[in-house]
């Protein structure tokens, strides 16, 4: 899928309130094996979201900052979508809810996207795709994960790693007609209830926590993505790229992937992992303004902003 390249014209990470090191969480075991477990994660603290926080909360945090860093008039606003698999509720909408408190325009459309792993990405193609309309020109793409609140609390492993985090980046129509975006995705739909178990809903779940199945995910992801990074990179010839961004719960999986698609370490940016853990929906999102901020470092020029 193609279409126009539109701007990212700045990006702001908000965490959860309380941060707590892997060495406090995994006290109950031996330090040997609390460094093993950290080199193989490749993390060193996490950051929880408080008890009266959730998804809303966060991303309104998210979004005021952004506004803050921007200097963006709200009414201008066309369009607020919300990616997340871990919503306040089923209803009202999360994003209408960031909509009464923000108080934006009553014109501004607002739409919930449910998503895990790929809520940044799914999110930035649903507003490119909206930008082509003539009627958008200034979008929010907020992706939030507050899943701490649905980990089951024996899965001491899984909860030590995780952060619950939201993200907000402000988007806008870019009319240069010659530069293109490319998006591709290969589904394998047989594997939904297996991969991810069903949690309750108006159909009652297998569980009332939030269950992955890590096994299927890491031998899936590992066999079939080499396969399709490649077909991206034949297809479209003529794109210029410098670093690749990958999304990895652990410093293990990035590992592996990285040896199966025989690429140099020094081409993946990643940084979020150890600054950060496991963000979830917002690995991806991370790294940019991690790499953004980095670039700005090192003199690079342009307009955005990362924070």
């Amino acid at each position: 899928m193609k279409t126009n390249l539109h701007t990212i014209k700045a990006g702001v990470l908000v965490l959860g309130e309380c941060e707590k090191s892997l060495d406090e969480e995994l006290a109950h075991l031996s330090q040997s094996k609390r460094e093993f477990f950290k080199a193989q994660m490749g993390i060193n603290k996490h950051f929880i979201a408080d008890k009266q926080s959730f998804a809303s909360d966060l991303s309104i945090k998210a979004i005021d900052e952004l506004l803050k860093l921007t200097n963006f008039d709200k009414n201008e606003l066309d369009l607020l979508i919300f990616a997340s698999h871990t919503p306040d509720f089923y209803a009202p909408a999360t994003s209408s809810l960031i909509h009464k408190e923000l108080q934006l325009n009553s014109k501004t459309t607002c739409l919930d996207l449910t998503n895990y792993c790929t809520a940044f990405l799914q999110g930035l193609l649903t507003a490119f795709l909206h930008l082509e309309n003539k009627e958008y020109k200034n979008i929010i793409l907020v992706c939030a994960s507050v899943k701490s609140k649905k980990i089951d609390p024996k899965d001491s492993f899984t909860y030590a790693t995780l952060s619950d985090s939201a993200s907000a980046f402000l988007l806008s129509k870019s009319n240069k007609k010659d530069e293109t975006c490319f998006f591709m995705q290969e589904l394998f739909s047989e594997f939904a209830l297996e991969e991810t178990f069903s949690s309750s809903s108006y159909k009652q779940g297998q569980s009332e926590f939030i269950k992955v199945n890590n096994d299927l995910f890491f031998s899936l992801v590992q066999e079939k993505f080499p396969k399709l990074l490649e077909t991206f990179l034949n297809k479209n010839k003529a794109l210029q790229y410098e670093y690749f961004f990958f999304h990895y719960a652990n410093d293990f999986f990035r590992k592996k992937l990285l040896q199966n698609l025989k690429l140099d370490e020094k081409l993946c940016f990643s940084q979020s992992l150890e600054q950060f853990g496991n963000l979830d929906a917002n690995n991806l999102s991370a790294n940019l303004i991690l790499f953004n901020q980095t670039k700005l470092k090192d003199g690079g020029g342009g307009e955005s902003k990362f924070c």
